[in-house]
């Protein structure tokens, strides 16, 4: 009987240590390497999705388009650093006109959860 408590006690720790590592492998922590985007739209209301490009908190570049229905939009889920491009588009999913575009560097390291930006 102890020993069955033994191992259970031991799959249970192996458990954790594997889903624990699991379920953060991929996420940044908050400001430490990569942010999330809270984009602002300042200049008008005519841009109804933004295309952004750029590294990620894994070191891979790449690209995700987020509808901005309004004047701040938390793009959420999605974590950048480094060199990251801002396409504006007229339509919803990155359809429509292209409005313009521009670009910023995000750090690494901020003392938020959150990274502002303003087009």
């Amino acid at each position: 009987m102890r020993w069955a408590r033994k191992a259970m006690v031991t799959a249970g720790a192996v458990a954790l240590a594997v889903g624990g590592g699991i379920a953060t492998g991929d996420t940044a922590w908050a400001g430490s390497n990569g942010q999330q985007i809270n984009y602002h739209k300042s200049r008008d209301n005519h841009t109804l999705s933004v295309k952004v490009t750029g590294t990620n908190q894994n070191g891979v570049r790449v690209t995700k388009c987020f509808d901005t229905p309004g004047s701040g939009n938390y793009l959420a889920g999605w974590w950048w650093k480094g060199d990251v491009e801002f396409g504006r588009y007229g339509g919803w999913g990155c359809t429509g006109s292209h409005v313009d575009g521009f670009g910023l560097t995000v750090p690494a390291s901020h003392p938020s959860d959150w990274y502002d930006v303003w087009d």
